[in-house]
């Protein structure tokens, strides 16, 4: 099965969080897109996305996603991995399973979703 262009997006996407390449991110967003965090905390715009970016970037310099399956329906592209660096513990990162979800329209991303099978409040 080949690689859809909405996938390509998507992994790019994870390349530039990957990077901290801020400038890369915003290129990718919609301007209307919306990000939903895994406790269910939503932003959107750009500008928000972008200072959350850079404030998260700043306090875990290490943050990186470890991609190790990519599914997708139509244009909705699930990507499954784990994370390390993050504010979670690293014993509880390296257990968790984390699967992103990008919504693609136009070629950008209209929303990024996190989703996580770790019961977080014990954080």
């Amino acid at each position: 099965m080949s690689t859809t262009n909405e996938e390509k997006i998507a992994l790019k996407f994870v390349d530039y969080i990957n990077k901290q390449d801020i400038d890369g991110l915003v290129s990718l967003l919609s301007k209307g897109v919306t990000m939903i965090g895994y406790e269910g905390k939503i932003e959107t715009g750009r500008k928000l996305i972008k200072e959350g970016f850079q404030g998260y970037f700043l306090d875990f310099p290490e943050y990186k996603i470890h991609v190790s399956k990519v599914a997708r329906s139509r244009d909705d592209i699930a990507i499954i991995g784990k994370t390390t660096g993050s504010h979670i513990a690293p014993e509880i990162e390296a257990k968790e399973t984390v699967i992103w979800i990008a919504k693609i329209e136009d070629n950008l991303v209209i929303e990024w979703r996190i989703f996580s099978d770790m019961d977080h409040l014990d954080r």
